[in-house]
């Protein structure tokens, strides 16, 4: 069944907007059995937050911003004759483990001050 209201802003649904399709679930229940199946919860969105949820989506909003540091970071990659395979893979797992924007900037505070120590500078 098909709720007439956008699962976003909550208004009913007057024209057709967009689908939003969230991960599958593992397992549903058929007539009492319990059963491994690939249920995909099907939410209903307004034209407005359609638009708004592909704004957010738009891969140009999330491109970075070269700065002083760019031509450094892009010369120490592996690929661009550092040779640091290592370093890289180990970058890769600190970077992996951190999901958020603020995780990421402490772990780039962390570097710089352990940086700042190594060279007797003070943090």
């Amino acid at each position: 069944m098909i709720d007439p209201k956008c699962c976003r802003c909550r208004r009913e649904l007057t024209e057709k907007g967009g689908v939003l399709l969230l991960p599958p679930k593992g397992t549903c229940e058929l007539v009492g059995v319990e059963m491994e199946a690939d249920i995909v919860p099907k939410l209903h969105l307004c034209v407005s937050c359609t638009d708004a949820t592909v704004a957010l989506l738009d891969t140009s909003v999330w491109c970075d911003t070269p700065d002083e540091w760019t031509e450094a970071i892009r010369a120490a990659h592996p690929a661009h004759g550092s040779e640091a395979h290592d370093t890289y893979g180990v970058a890769m797992r600190m970077v992996g483990n951190r999901h958020s924007k603020g995780e990421l900037l402490a772990l780039v505070n962390w570097l710089l001050v352990r940086i700042q120590a190594k060279d007797g500078q003070r943090p």
